[in-house]
């Protein structure tokens, strides 16, 4: 028997499966709100009477959806918007950091195929947005932001996002894991254990395909420059 409370917030970072798995859970019957709502603009637009209590935005999300998903840093409420709401916390971890971040690299420098979703870019506000009411499938390929043309050149705040991302994964694997309303965390490599975790207790099949094992050559044409570049910023953030 489903249970009468499915309430849950997906958490991880951009690029780690998110999206997918947030369809994943659309199509399997739960209500998902379709966006990022913690997002900025996105709050200026659907709670702008809330923009700085998570806290009654939360409350205000889940009269209408079971769940939806934050990228880890657009609210620092997340555990207690789980606690005041008695939802489980979904996490969501990509463990080859080099692939993680060539995947974003590509997204932020716009070099992403949006074609391949059904998004168009809407250059104004630099937003994104569905240009059809067709679910986008969960397939790694269609979402995925490869692209072995790019060539890498190293952005001003690099060394901001390998630090911040690396504090971000710290929290996933040793904080945000230990809150009593912590439900498991998806491995981006093998989803396996995680969705077994999400079937069990929403109990229903779950099907979650993002698994790759995606080289770096496929991001860029000068891979190992990149690879060389990331582990030397990683170095000097760890002080090694």
């Amino acid at each position: 028997m489903t249970k009468q409370n499915n309430n849950f917030v997906i958490m991880g970072l951009p690029r780690t499966g998110t999206c997918a798995l947030r369809h994943s859970l659309i199509n399997s019957g739960l209500k998902v709100h379709p966006g990022e709502p913690y997002f900025a603009t996105d709050i200026a637009i659907e709670g702008a009477s809330y923009r700085h209590d998570h806290i009654a935005f939360s409350k205000k999300l889940f009269s209408s959806y079971d769940g939806f998903k934050i990228i880890v840093g657009h609210s620092e409420q997340v555990l207690d918007m789980c606690e005041q709401n008695n939802a489980k916390l979904i996490l969501l971890k990509r463990n080859n950091f080099l692939a993680f971040l060539a995947s974003y690299y590509i997204l932020v420098s716009g070099k992403h195929n949006f074609s391949a979703l059904g998004l168009e870019k809407d250059v104004p506000h630099k937003r994104y947005r569905q240009t059809s009411s067709k679910i986008v499938t969960e397939s790694f390929s269609t979402w995925t932001s490869t692209g072995n043309e790019v060539v890498y050149k190293p952005l001003p705040f690099m060394n901001y996002s390998v630090d911040k991302f690396l504090y971000y994964n710290y929290m996933i694997d040793n904080v945000y894991n230990q809150h009593k309303n912590y439900l498991t965390t998806v491995d981006f490599e093998d989803v396996t254990k995680g969705v077994s975790d999400l079937e069990n207790y929403f109990d229903r099949p779950i099907n979650l395909d993002i698994t790759s094992n995606t080289t770096l050559s496929k991001y860029f044409v000068n891979h190992e420059e990149f690879k060389e570049d990331i582990e030397r910023r990683i170095k000097l953030i760890l002080g090694h």
